[in-house]
């Protein structure tokens, strides 16, 4: 009897098979969902995305112009990622670049989410079902195909937890590390650091005392000098630029603190509660339905057809279950009640906090997107009656997905979904290189306008004291056009709409206006100064 040899010659060609697929699979998963993330590139962009973008082409080079305290480095590291790619030939526009980005970053989330799972609950079939269900829930897939922060800071944060998973060793200078780079893309991973305590307290169980807290320490203090010292010198050179233009200055803790005047919280707790419930659900199933079904009715038909069968399917399957011996599935796997504890507390700090702050922005739970998939596979993995797989768990994870396709994903992106992109669309036939836009007050309309149409420059519109306009500037053509806002200032005061009488001889008037938009523009004559 040899011994030390190499043991896959006593395998059956099946089961080296088997086992070079199991090996296989989290590669095929990951490319197989950057590739569906690439062919479906969203045209319903995010505003913030837009912004984002319009920044980095903005900037001549690094600058604070780049800097927002509430996602520091993300507009910086796209200006990087922009000016790469044109170095290397490419005339691809910010947004292009952050969303492919985004969909690459998503797609390496999906892989660290598919490792998470085979060493918490050591089944492939689990880690397979689950690592789709991520992927393809209606919320992260369509930020995964747009540009954001929220995907490469949930990236970080997997990866910091990677490091934290009980019966790991503690290497707390890398998890903070990673936990660093999460905050300072954007400032809600923060809720991550009670998670990173529980997670470092269970590794170091059986150290003394003073050894636990001691990594504790190291932990907390890597953490809060990376991002306090990366926030701290964005701050100083901020207030050295704007001192510089004779602006006052403002605190620090202020600035860090700082957010969007609708933003705040809110202590309507029937309401709240109604919008949780709804967050929830649309961060798993997502899309109009009855839109989409008028939209593309032939399309909608055919995928709901595929719907019904995988519901079959599935239905046949779990009553196939029902009468299935039961018997206990075994596997190499970390202690369930040291997952479950992290989970609940990764869930309930989020859980809690967005209960209160802006509970109608579904996108900010992506941030505890990966504690609840895990939450199903805990109680998955203890219900699991069967040793081989009925697919039930599959078809359902399917059927998930192809709702979001049907109804979310494949809608977004086409050019109907996005009206302000489409009515930007139509001012092609109206604007040409050089046309001058004026603006009361510069909203999100405008962010996406301006953005599709470079070739225009923007100004503000100001009214004298008196009401009347103050005289702008314009082409050299002596025209201008003025934006919905700028035309709602000259509509407040008599002297505007006698303004606006004697300079729109043309009254040439483009614009979108229904129960969802109000988007107007309108051409006037000026005279040349």
């Amino acid at each position: 009897m040899t011994s030390g040899g190499n043991t896959s010659e006593f395998l059956s060609p099946a089961t080296s098979a088997t086992m070079a697929a199991s090996k296989a699979l989290p590669a095929i998963i990951v490319l197989g969902v950057l590739a569906i993330y690439l062919a479906l590139p969203t045209q319903n962009y995010y505003w913030d995305g837009i912004g984002f973008a319009q920044n980095i082409e903005d900037a001549s080079e690094i600058s604070p112009s780049l800097i927002h305290p509430n996602h520091l480095i993300y507009t910086v590291a796209g200006y990087v990622e922009y000016r790469l790619v044109h170095a290397l030939g490419s005339d691809a526009r910010a947004l292009t670049i952050l969303r492919i980005a985004n969909s690459i970053l998503s797609a390496a989330a999906a892989y660290v989410m598919f490792e998470i799972l085979i060493g918490c609950f050591g089944s492939t079939y689990i880690a397979a079902v689950l690592a789709v269900v991520f992927a393809f829930s209606a919320t992260w897939w369509r930020f995964s195909t747009d540009a954001n922060a929220y995907i490469p800071a949930v990236l970080f944060l997997l990866l910091a937890f990677r490091t934290l998973l009980p019966g790991r060793p503690s290497r707390p200078i890398v998890a903070a590390l990673w936990h660093s780079f999460a905050m300072l893309v954007h400032q809600l991973s923060i809720l991550f650091y009670p998670l990173a305590v529980a997670g470092l307290w269970q590794q170091t169980a059986g150290l003394s005392l003073r050894c636990r807290v001691t990594l504790l320490i190291q932990y907390s203090a890597i953490t809060f000098l990376v991002t306090g010292s990366a926030y701290l010198g964005a701050y100083s050179w901020i207030e050295r630029t704007v001192e510089a233009g004779g602006s006052s200055h403002i605190g620090l803790l202020r600035w860090i603190t700082s957010h969007s005047s609708d933003s705040s919280f809110t202590w309507d707790l029937g309401r709240n509660l109604l919008l949780s419930v709804r967050g929830h659900v649309r961060l798993f199933l997502g899309g109009r339905v009855s839109w989409s079904v008028r939209q593309w009715p032939y399309f909608s038909a055919v995928m709901i057809v595929i719907l019904l069968a995988l519901l079959a399917a599935c239905i046949y399957r779990l009553m196939k279950l029902r009468k299935t011996k039961q018997s206990a599935d075994s596997g190499t796997r970390t202690r369930p009640d040291g997952i479950l504890i992290l989970v609940a507390i990764w869930i309930v700090c989020y859980a809690v906090f967005l209960f209160f702050w802006l509970p109608g922005n579904t996108f900010y739970r992506l941030f505890y997107l990966p504690p609840l998939v895990l939450l199903g596979g805990a109680l998955w993995r203890r219900q699991q009656s069967t040793r081989q797989p009925v697919y039930a768990a599959a078809l359902l994870a399917g059927m998930m997905a192809v709702a979001n396709f049907t109804f979310a994903i494949f809608p977004n992106s086409r050019l109907e979904s996005n009206p302000p992109l489409e009515f930007a669309r139509r001012l092609d036939h109206f604007w040409r290189a050089g046309t001058l836009v004026y603006y009361g007050s510069f909203n999100t309309d405008d962010w996406t306008i301006r953005y599709f149409h470079p070739e225009t420059t923007w100004r503000k519109f100001e009214l004298s004291t008196g009401g009347a306009p103050q005289a702008p500037q314009m082409t050299a053509a002596g025209e201008a056009w003025l934006d919905t806002t700028a035309l709602d200032m000259l509509f407040s005061t008599a002297d505007g709409l006698q303004w606006l009488a004697g300079h729109t001889p043309e009254k040439v008037r483009v614009e979108l206006v229904n129960d969802r938009n109000r988007i107007v523009f309108q051409k006037v004559a000026l005279r040349m100064r």
